[in-house]
């Protein structure tokens, strides 16, 4: 069964004061299992105790705020989290466990990610879910995402949940996803895409026989990216967010 979880959100929203910052800290600080317990800018300053407002200014004000910062929690389930505010045309959230977890965590950062999802509308994001020393390389891969790796190439292989925003159904995806693979829209007009219904009480096998299903369908669009080449190379139809889509 699954023990390790990521969570990685891309979005042209603001983490700073005038973005939507305060709603993703207010979410964090609101779980039960997921309350940072500390913070630090990732130049190599020491770790500060939790504080919204510190963490708030430090991003500042727009695009010119540009900064990236990390939130960690030092009690369990213990985890990491890099926020990086306007780099490119994207902010970008990627939050991991660093330890085991079982499932009743499993499930809290599954209901988390959904909830980020609604405060954040992703144009890509997804929780992943694997199991510990699995050597199935190309499903693992799922959520080693970045934002440079999202605009250069496109998506990877969709993870146990994923969410895709208006910039990617734009791409001729949208007719694929609703007709074609088990897909359901949000609230905040996104489409979510799942592996399984409870993903967090599943085998590794089984979520990545699910991703070959599915991406049998998505891989004909040339929207997601080949990153089992040497060098990933972007599909034919990717277009960076913030590209125009003729």
């Amino acid at each position: 069964m699954v023990d390790r979880f990521l969570i990685y959100m891309a979005t042209r929203q603001g983490l700073g004061i005038s973005g939507v910052g305060r709603d993703v800290l207010d979410t964090l600080s609101a779980s039960r299992h997921f309350a940072p317990t500390h913070w630090s800018a990732v130049d190599g300053g020491s770790a500060q105790a939790f504080a919204p407002d510190a963490v708030l200014a430090a991003f500042g004000k727009g695009k010119e705020g540009a900064s990236q910062l990390e939130l960690f929690r030092r009690k369990d389930p213990k985890y990491r989290c890099h926020l990086a505010n306007w780099l490119g045309d994207l902010s970008h959230l990627k939050l991991e466990l660093t330890d085991m977890v079982d499932t009743e965590v499993g499930e809290a950062i599954f209901a988390l990610g959904a909830d980020l999802a609604a405060v954040l509308k992703p144009e890509y994001g997804f929780v992943h879910a694997w199991q510990t020393g699995s050597d199935r390389k190309t499903y693992r891969i799922s959520g080693n995402m970045t934002f440079f790796n999202l605009q250069m190439t496109g998506p990877r292989p969709v993870a146990a949940h994923t969410w895709i925003g208006k910039h990617i159904s734009s791409l001729d995806v949208a007719g694929f996803l609703i007709e074609e693979v088990p897909s359901k829209k949000t609230g905040w007009g996104g489409l979510k895409i799942e592996l399984a219904d409870s993903p967090w009480q599943s085998d590794e096998s089984e979520l990545e026989e699910s991703q070959k299903r599915i991406m049998e369908t998505l891989g004909p669009t040339g929207v997601w990216g080949d990153y089992n080449s040497v060098l990933p190379k972007p599909g034919p139809n990717w277009r960076p967010v913030g590209a125009s889509v003729i």
